[in-house]
């Protein structure tokens, strides 16, 4: 199925999903794929975007955990707690912005 209103670019979808807009793992590959757009292409601009900035800004989701979060950007629980100042890191909260520094 294609998109009803004006098709977004990869660039933009990237973008979006980098704001945490298309959710994550298969629930974002099913929105993007239920949406008409190619998820690969999406995904292959994200991992690049990702490369290319030394941090991201990640907004907590419903069912997040820090493990989860760590995992999926190649990181470990510790350092984002250290990052972000946790005082409980079985403790995060929908909306929650956290700051995930990347290696390089």
């Amino acid at each position: 199925p294609k998109p009803v209103s004006q098709p977004k670019t990869i660039e933009e979808l990237a973008r979006e999903v980098c704001e945490g807009k298309w959710d994550n793992g298969a629930k974002r590959k099913e929105l993007l794929t239920a949406a008409g757009y190619d998820y690969a292409a999406v995904q292959k601009r994200v991992d690049e975007m990702a490369a290319e900035k030394k941090s991201i800004n990640y907004t907590v989701k419903h069912g997040d955990t820090l493990s989860a979060i760590a995992k999926r950007y190649n990181t470990t629980v510790s350092k984002l707690v250290a990052d972000n100042g946790i005082r409980n890191p079985n403790l995060i909260y929908v909306g929650q912005k956290l700051k995930i520094k990347l290696d390089k």
